[in-house]
């Protein structure tokens, strides 16, 4: 595992967590309001109950006055403010303050109307209300045909008899600024809560993922040191087979076995080099000289040295190059990169054996790709994981086809890209070809 591995699975670590952090504190806060609405809301029912129980209207009173206000369809009568009744003809109790109609006095009215469609306001505390707005409020609660509901700023309850409608507002505006002032405040102490959360989840992180990076630099540092401990006893071991070689060479059915020698010790030193390259490429430490590189003429050379090789190996090498194409990047390390993937190319493509290598712009950036026929070792679905160590296409692990190779160089590869700054991906054209694309400039 890479320190960038490290970094993005920290990453992961603090999403994840923040995201179950955010998701908790938005049930709360949810659950904290929704509750205080319904005990709210409940509270208000149980007040215009007790209220309406205590208005008492003759069906006379529907029709009384002979100077009526015309409204509407119907008539509206404004009853008198009683001096010793209470509010609008309700008796309000001094002897029991706790209860609603003493708690609600200024802020419930109520609208009776008859059967010939005449309007009575009754029991309106509150002065600067007038009689039309009561009475065009009740209008609309009785338009929308439910027992209970909210207009405006007011509660209202429909209650109906054969000739009579009595409608029961209650004003609401004090509990639902009060509602309000409850969503900012949990809101406000939510985010607080969440920004504690993420610092102590971002300080924190790092101990979840100790373990791993750990693990990993152990890891790092026994690949380094196994691979250097290695080359001693494979030179020991060329060497023996060189002076074998010699000493049998008079003996042609000896040679056999000895070139089959030589050749699996020339493929452990490959082995054991892309190793060490390996380990010091994932090492923090390891030094990077970031310059303008031109792709261009990377991209040439590149096509310039496997053109040969590609020929012996009865493939072709097709360039499609875009001049004056260039990236900061480190030279050395691009110059490898771009080998790694012909090399990949060369060894896999099947078909025409065509390999196209192109060097493109996008936007402030560039591209440089293979693209080459393939045996679809790996389902097109899993292509990424040809990125993992020791992983080949099971068309390639078959050496009798002259593939070799441990399933290191693309590893290595995408570790130069993520150094240098750049994405290397890989996907399937609309002509069944693979593509290797490295992106510069994300």
């Amino acid at each position: 595992m890479s320190d960038s591995d490290i970094r993005h699975l920290r990453g992961k670590v603090i999403l994840v967590s923040l995201i179950a952090v955010a998701l908790s504190l938005t049930a709360l806060i949810f659950a904290i309001n929704y509750a205080h609405y319904q005990q709210v809301d409940a509270s208000l029912l149980a007040a215009m109950e007790e209220i309406g129980n205590n208005l008492d209207v003759g069906r006379g009173e529907v029709s009384q006055g002979s100077d009526q206000q015309m409204h509407g369809q119907g008539r509206v009568v404004a009853d008198a403010e009683g001096a010793g009744e209470g509010v609008g003809g309700v008796h309000v109790g001094h002897g029991d303050r706790k209860s609603a109609k003493t708690q609600y006095a200024s802020r419930f009215f109520c609208v009776f109307v008859g059967a010939d469609g005449n309007m009575f306001v009754k029991a309106k505390g509150n002065s600067e209300l007038t009689n039309e707005y009561a009475c065009d409020l009740a209008r609309q609660a009785i338009d929308l045909g439910r027992a209970e509901g909210r207009l405006d700023d007011y509660r209202y309850a429909v209650q109906k008899t054969d000739d009579l409608t009595r409608v029961l507002f209650l004003d609401c505006t004090t509990d639902i600024q009060a509602l309000n002032q409850l969503i900012v405040v949990s809101l406000a102490v939510g985010g607080c809560a969440f920004a504690i959360a993420a610092l102590f989840v971002v300080r924190f992180s790092g101990l979840a993922v100790r373990p791993l990076e750990e693990s990993a630099r152990k890891q790092k540092r026994f690949v380094a040191d196994a691979g250097h401990e290695l080359k001693t006893p494979l030179s020991v071991i060329a060497t023996n087979m060189d002076i074998l070689e010699v000493d049998l060479a008079d003996q042609p059915e000896e040679q056999e076995w000895i070139e089959s020698t030589n050749r699996q010790v020339r493929n452990m030193r490959h082995l054991v080099d892309d190793l060490i390259v390996l380990s010091k490429l994932e090492e923090q430490e390891a030094d990077l000289v970031l310059v303008e590189v031109s792709l261009t003429d990377l991209a040439h050379e590149c096509v310039l040295t496997f053109e040969q090789l590609a020929r012996a190996n009865g493939k072709a090498l097709v360039a499609s190059i875009e001049e004056g194409v260039s990236v900061r990047a480190d030279e050395p390390a691009i110059r490898q990169l771009m080998q790694i993937l012909v090399d990949n190319a060369i060894k896999y493509a099947t078909g025409d054996g065509t390999i196209l290598v192109e060097v493109t712009r996008k936007g402030r950036g560039a591209v440089f790709a293979t693209r080459n026929h393939w045996d679809h070792g790996v389902d097109s679905r899993e292509l990424s994981s040809l990125f993992d160590r020791f992983v080949r296409g099971e068309q390639s692990r078959d050496r009798s086809g002259g593939a070799s190779g441990y399933g290191l160089g693309l590893s290595i590869a995408r570790t130069i890209a993520n150094r240098n700054g750049a994405r290397l991906d890989v996907s399937e054209d609309d002509e069944g070809r693979i593509v290797f694309r490295v992106v510069f400039g994300r």
